[in-house]
Formats: structure tokens, C-alpha cells, sequence
């Protein structure tokens, strides 16, 4: 299995913990070093990073494999191999690529329709409605000083 660059957000997304809706050109904290302001410049689509910042060890930017290697010395502690670490690419990316070969070759096919039941419902007789009587107003005489 080969890298793929749809898959190329995939491993950047493993390590980084981005939103699955992050895509295109995106600038984060540098995960290798602190910094105040966001200095990690990542291309998601072509698989690139760069860092910025002045604090960032060597080397400064590169592709998903540099970034593996580098994430695995400096996190980690480990001296890893580009082979090492184009292995644990094709393993992040291999259920992606997986999916997506299945979803393209194999259709799902429709749900079948079903239809709710039909109920019956019972007819209960409405009472009429009583005949309302009409509200006669007295006119209230008025009251003034005279009347006391």
C-alpha cells in the first residue's frame, strides 16, 4: 500500500488531535515547542508542515514522514527510521483507505419503505353546543354632586 495524499490529513489528525473538519491550509501551536501565538503552518492537502516559531528544533518543516520522525524524537523519545515510520503511516491510513475502496466498490443498497400501521380511531359523538344567551347592558345612571 502506498501513501496516498487523500489520506495525508488522516495521520496529521492522529497526532495533532484536529477537528475532522479541519482541510486546506491551517496554523496551530507548534506541538514541538511552546510558543504564544500559533506558528505551525500545515498544508492538509499536500501533507506539509512548518514551524514559524524560533524555538522549533530542526528540522523546521517537511512532510508527514519528517513530521513522524520528528513527533516520535521529541515526544516520544525514540530514534526511529523513515521505513519505521512509513510503516506506522500505511497503519494509520490503512482503515481509511480501506473505507473508502469499500464504499466506492460496494453501494448500499435502499432501506425498504415501511409504512406505519393504519389505526382506527373511534367516533365519539360531539354534544352540541348550547345556544349562548345574549349579555343586555343597563345603562348605570350617572352620579354627580346633586344626586348625594
Amino acid at each position: 500500500m502506498t501513501t496516498t495524499r487523500e489520506a495525508y490529513p488522516e495521520v496529521f489528525r492522529h497526532f495533532l488531535n484536529l477537528q475532522p473538519s479541519a482541510h486546506g491550509n491551517i496554523v496551530i501551536h507548534c506541538p514541538f515547542h511552546p510558543d504564544d501565538t500559533p506558528s505551525f503552518s500545515l498544508d492538509l492537502n499536500r501533507g506539509l508542515f512548518y514551524c514559524h516559531g524560533g524555538g522549533c528544533p530542526d528540522p523546521k518543516g517537511g512532510g508527514v514522514i519528517t513530521f513522524v520522525k520528528k513527533w516520535r524524537k521529541i515526544r516520544d523519545g525514540q530514534e526511529v527510521t523513515s521505513a519505521d515510520v512509513r510503516r506506522e503511516v500505511e497503519e494509520i491510513m490503512h482503515p481509511i483507505t480501506l473505507t473508502k475502496k469499500l464504499i466506492v466498490k460496494t453501494p448500499v443498497p435502499p432501506l425498504p419503505e415501511e409504512k406505519p400501521p393504519k389505526r382506527e380511531v373511534e367516533k365519539t359523538p360531539v354534544p352540541p353546543v348550547p345556544e349562548k344567551k345574549p349579555i343586555v347592558k343597563t345603562p348605570v345612571p350617572p352620579v354627580g354632586p346633586d344626586d348625594a
